[in-house]
């Protein structure tokens, strides 16, 4: 693949499965997802995981034969809003929505790093096309009442909907706990790009946990017996 071929262009290629139209599509693309994550002032891990989780989203979109629309608004929003959730989860607090400018930021030279380049260019291999996709609902994170928040109160609550059923995790230290709504025979599987998968069957009540959970981007697919749905790739 041309990598001076226009961006519509890479994407219809990427969509078909061409690995080297994805790599071009990072190297299109990636200096701006870093110099937003370096205009937030993430620390680099966070960086990394912020930079990685939208290179995954933006696989699955691909994979799901999906397009955005405006592919720069769309990696440039995703970036800010995986920086904003992650900062607010870090912190507890919620940051100043001011982000006038950020479209514009222009990475330092050492913005892009071979971490970086390699984790997009990997994401790829990541794109799920057969589960059905789960839309964010909540997440406490972006709550006023998160700046309140004190040592023994809940982690980080998200909600997702989609085909039929509502996923509910917390996410704390180590862990991540959740229901599956309403309680059926299903199987939570959480992936985990920087580690093997994962899975569980939820109990009677639809409950299931996963321990030893490290920071990073993480997806969980739900299987029932009549669907697999997949949440968004999120930073956690």
């Amino acid at each position: 693949m041309d990598t001076s071929s226009s961006l519509p262009a890479l994407v219809a290629e990427a969509r078909q499965g061409d690995r080297g139209a994805w790599d071009a599509l990072v190297e299109r693309l990636l200096p701006s997802v870093c110099a937003l994550v370096h205009r937030h002032g993430l620390a680099e891990v966070d960086g990394d995981d912020v930079s990685r989780t939208v290179w995954l989203r933006l696989a699955d979109q691909l994979g799901r034969g999906h397009e955005p629309g405006d592919l720069w608004a769309w990696v440039s929003a995703t970036a800010r809003d995986e920086c904003v959730r992650l900062l607010a989860a870090r912190t507890r607090m919620t940051p100043a929505t001011d982000v006038s400018g950020l479209d514009d930021a222009v990475p330092g030279s050492d913005a892009v790093t071979p971490r970086r380049r390699e984790q997009a260019s990997e994401a790829f291999a990541w794109r799920t096309v057969h589960a059905e996709p789960m839309t964010r609902l909540r997440d406490s994170a972006l709550e006023p009442s998160a700046m309140v928040r004190g040592p023994g109160d809940p982690g980080r609550l998200l909600s997702l909907a989609g085909g039929g059923v509502v996923l509910e995790l917390e996410v704390g230290a180590g862990e991540l706990a959740g229901c599956v709504h309403p309680a059926q025979d299903a199987t939570v599987t959480l992936h985990h790009a920087g580690a093997d998968d994962r899975t569980v069957a939820v109990d009677d009540e639809g409950a299931f946990r996963f321990e030893g959970v490290v920071s990073g981007s993480v997806q969980l697919v739900v299987t029932t017996s009549e669907r697999a749905l997949a949440s968004p790739w999120v930073t956690i």
